[in-house]
């Protein structure tokens, strides 16, 4: 099981499913934004001893904000490629990303597969924000997670209409994981976020590394292949 949160996240599982009884109908374009300035996320404490701030623990956007990754996923499915940029760009004193611009281009499918999705992930913004817009041929969908409220612009409207409001307090996600996986150890439940969606991430991650490296669109499935083959000596 993979700590990955936000699937346990009331206003996003309805979101999720409004986006697969297509509601807006076929889907265009996805668009995803994450960002909140990294000194204010923990405010009694140092940023610079940080997790987040230091190459050496894991830190950096792609990695500390890759519940953005996680979700896009579960509700569109499987990535197939990635074009990314990453760049530090704030005067922050740290060692990794501050920045993370990533477009995913997801497996072909029904109407709720979005062709392209585009991901903006940051630690640099003062004014903090989590949401996530879907454009559809019939209307755009859109979820904010700081609010917990799903929004709808129908076709031929003047204004958005709020469809639910459900704010999660900050550990009910958490609290609710914790559940499942206790219900998972006794043997009564699967994990809804198990080991190889964690993994899946992390290639998708990986992916991203190589295409800001490179500065051209890398397959997920290429990554992949060129990982285990380094690690048996074929590469």
């Amino acid at each position: 099981m993979t700590g990955y949160n936000l699937r346990f996240s009331s206003s996003l599982q309805r979101y999720r499913e409004l986006v697969h009884q297509g509601l807006v109908g076929n889907i265009l374009s996805v668009r995803a934004e994450i960002g909140q300035y990294l000194p204010s996320w923990r405010p009694n404490s140092d940023y610079r001893a940080s997790v987040s701030a230091s190459e050496r623990l894991g830190g950096g956007v792609l990695l500390e904000l890759s519940h953005e990754i996680d979700y896009l996923r579960w509700i569109f499915g499987e990535v197939e490629w990635v074009s990314a940029i990453l760049r530090k760009q704030s005067r922050l004193d740290i060692d990794v990303e501050d920045s993370a611009y990533l477009t995913l281009g997801f497996a072909a499918g029904s109407g709720t597969v979005p062709g392209i999705a585009s991901l903006v992930m940051d630690f640099v913004r003062h004014d903090t924000v989590r949401t996530c817009t879907v454009i559809g041929e019939v209307g755009t969908l859109r979820w904010n997670a700081l609010t917990g409220t799903v929004d709808i612009f129908r076709e031929g409207a003047t204004g958005w209409e709020m469809l639910l409001t459900s704010p999660d307090q900050r550990d009910d996600t958490y609290v609710a994981e914790w559940h499942q996986f206790l219900e998972c150890m006794q043997g009564d439940a699967t994990p809804v976020n198990s080991g190889q969606d964690g993994l899946a991430v992390i290639r998708i991650i990986q992916a991203a590394r190589e295409s800001s490296l490179r500065r051209e669109v890398v397959p997920v499935a290429a990554v992949i292949m060129t990982g285990i083959a380094a690690e048996e000596g074929l590469a």
